[in-house]
């Protein structure tokens, strides 16, 4: 039988066949050891192990260990303690070894435990049958993500990666769409579904393409539809072009819609919408990219979109001049097809400018020339988002007493602790 006591003076008694398990204590509810009977006559009444007495040092053993663990090789008397010799002894010795073959300083020598040999470090020789790591050819590579060539200050590089097969392909889908667009014109149903599904989500491509350029840093176009979420992938990215297209060219067409509305003379009224126009034509490119990629209206103030300008720099001339040139292959090719079309369902003769080659063709080179400008804008926002007066886009960890005071005021009307002096 194994008798002894917890902590908390609960006696416990157990079989031989517990000793080393565990049990509760059921009133403390501590977790004991089961003593084996070797352990048990360690233990005293109260639970504890019994201490042996100390040991006393035998006399003289204490500096007897100074002397010898000392960091000094003479004792105070001048005699020598470290009996190792030192590398001018071992070269004074004319020794064939190499003095400096295990450490610098010196130690005793090491011997293999199994075999008694001594114990030599191993030379580290080039293998001549392998090249040199510079000398390896590296794999070509498979992913283009994020290039060095590619970071913003090169204009033929994007056109040459649209040229590529995969963006070709992406292309080639968003051409199909603009076709099924144009031929749901000849059902009512079928074009009331285009106009509500197909229009907003061939305008969402666009900006699609500027957060996969810019904000994913991908070097390919995406999908069209991409991962066919209808709030991710295309309402947002349509009201956020959207919205852009109307702070841009929504004053005008209010303008014309007001001019003609009081019926006063047209001149002025057309003179006045090229100029909002003009003006909205020059604002476009970085509003858009405020909306698509900023993150808040906020931004959308317009002393930030002047600064989003500057810090483009002379390239933001060419966005507009691209974009205008887009715009207008994009809307010949838009009226041409259908007309072409129509046509030719009616079977009638249609001219050269209505032919099928001349619209098609103008559709193509509008999609080519919106993408290479939607990929531009991307890289833009790339290279200088950093430098982008926006907010709520970059967040900086304040860290008290570092970059931060080290106690802050409490807002009124907000749960906090005291306040303390003020950092």
């Amino acid at each position: 039988m194994i008798k002894f006591t917890c902590h908390c003076t609960h006696v416990f008694e157990f079989p031989d066949d517990m000793a080393g398990k565990q049990a509760q204590c059921p009133d403390c509810q501590r977790l004991v050891d089961v003593p084996t009977m070797n352990e048990l006559a360690q233990l005293s009444e109260d639970g504890t192990f019994l201490l042996n007495a100390a040991v006393q040092p035998r006399s003289g053993e204490f500096e007897q260990m100074r002397r010898v663990y000392a960091k000094d090789k003479v004792d105070e008397n001048g005699e020598d303690v470290d009996l190792r010799q030192t590398l001018q002894e071992l070269a004074a010795a004319g020794t064939e070894d190499n003095i400096l073959e295990f450490e610098e300083r010196p130690t005793n020598p090491k011997y293999d435990p199994e075999t008694g040999e001594l114990i030599r470090p191993l030379d580290i020789v080039q293998n001549p049958d392998f090249a040199h790591p510079s000398q390896i050819p590296m794999a070509t590579r498979t992913l283009n993500y994020a290039n060095a060539e590619l970071d913003g200050d090169s204009l033929y590089s994007p056109v040459v990666r649209l040229l590529s097969p995969i963006n070709l392909a992406a292309m080639f889908f968003v051409l199909l769409a603009h076709v099924f667009f144009f031929f749901t014109a000849f059902s009512g149903f079928l074009s009331i579904a285009a106009i509500i599904f197909v229009g907003p989500a061939l305008i969402a491509h666009y900006a699609n393409v500027v957060e996969e350029i810019g904000i994913e840093e991908h070097d390919e176009l995406p999908r069209f539809l991409r991962n066919f979420n209808l709030i991710e992938d295309i309402w947002h990215p349509f009201a956020h072009v959207f919205l852009a297209w109307m702070i841009c060219f929504g004053p005008a067409i209010i303008l014309w819609l007001f001019w003609v509305f009081h019926g006063w003379p047209l001149t002025g009224g057309v003179v006045s919408f090229i100029v909002l126009d003009a003006i909205g034509l020059i604002l476009f490119p970085a509003v858009v990219l405020t909306t698509i990629t900023s993150g808040s209206l906020l931004n959308l103030r317009p002393d930030r979109i002047l600064s989003v300008i500057a810090q483009i720099g002379p390239r933001y001339a060419l966005l507009v001049i691209l974009y205008a040139v887009a715009l207008v292959f994009y809307i010949l090719g838009m009226f041409d097809v259908p007309i072409e079309a129509y046509l030719l369902a009616a079977m009638k003769h249609a001219s050269a400018i209505f032919s099928g080659p001349v619209a098609y063709g103008l559709l193509i080179v509008g999609i080519f020339l919106m993408h290479y400008f939607a990929w531009l804008l991307g890289l833009s926002y790339r290279t200088l988002h950093q430098k982008f007066p926006w907010v709520y886009h970059q967040h900086e960890r304040l860290i008290p007493g570092v970059n931060a005071p080290r106690y802050s005021r409490p807002v009124r009307g907000s749960p906090g602790r005291p306040p303390g002096p003020q950092g």
